[in-house]
């Protein structure tokens, strides 16, 4: 088990109106989380998931937070939920390989096969890219990209020599551009983490409906651990989107939105 940190996207997350997680109330979180991973330890994971619920109830988001859930959800025989929290830490750590194995172990489990729309491989590069960093290191490396073109800037307009002036104008368009790049992968990351438009099926089987109708047509059945993507709410049902490419309406308490938002 990994040591537990107070991870927050403060600054990002103020743009998008999070403001739910920059402000937690006050707990002893590092008493609930000794004890949490000590029930782990020990076997009980279901008393280890109500601590680990205890704290992000709280309004504490690590990776580490919703690693160690996964792990617990996942020893619970808690399918759908394991696969919310893995994402949750995905979100926060893209990069990680410990929680990227145990989300592929995790989706081995699940009943469910689609196949996946083709997508551009423009598309595809530029969200394995996206990808390969946090909204939280995206937003640093932003930062760090409009330090240096500002630098190059006063460079080119104080510098003497011809040289230096266009070394100095180089360093800033390539800069700017870079911060322009950065800037909107963090905006990527954050709206992601906001919007909470994909969803885990947490019921053992769900029917998917043609209509937000109890009464209407049965589509196909989805199971327990199956991400879909919410299209649309209407009242308690949501339409749902699956990557190969099928739509339909189920009820809301039949899945969860991977989000950290405490309204969802």
């Amino acid at each position: 088990m990994k040591m537990i940190y107070r991870f927050f996207f403060v600054t990002a997350l103020s743009f998008v109106g999070v403001d739910s997680l920059s402000a937690a109330p006050a707990i002893n979180a590092d008493s609930l989380w000794d004890a949490a991973n000590t029930l782990y330890v020990n076997g009980d994971y279901k008393g280890a998931v109500a601590l680990y619920e205890d704290i992000e109830e709280a309004g504490l988001v690590s990776y580490d937070l919703f690693y160690n859930l996964g792990n617990a959800y996942f020893k619970d025989d808690q399918l759908g939920e394991a696969i919310v929290a893995y994402r949750k830490a995905q979100l926060l750590n893209p990069s990680d390989a410990d929680v990227e194995y145990n989300l592929a172990v995790a989706n081995s489990y699940t009943k469910d096969r689609f196949s996946v729309v083709p997508v551009f491989f423009l598309t595809r590069w530029v969200r394995a890219v996206a990808d390969l960093f946090s909204g939280k290191v995206w937003a640093t490396l932003s930062l760090i990209f409009l330090v240096l073109a500002a630098a190059g800037l006063l460079l080119f307009l104080l510098a003497h020599a011809l040289p230096r002036r266009k070394w100095g104008l180089g360093v800033a368009v390539v800069s700017a551009l870079m911060f322009v790049v950065s800037l909107c992968f963090m905006s990527s990351a954050v709206a992601k983490i906001n919007k909470g438009a994909e969803a885990v099926i947490v019921a053992e089987s769900a029917s998917v409906k043609s209509s937000p109708d109890r009464a209407s047509i049965d589509l196909f059945i989805l199971h327990e651990g199956t991400v879909v993507e919410v299209v649309t709410d209407f009242g308690d049902w949501n339409e749902i989107l699956l990557s190969d490419g099928s739509k339909g309406w189920i009820r809301g308490d039949q899945i969860k939105r991977v989000t950290f938002r405490a309204d969802e």
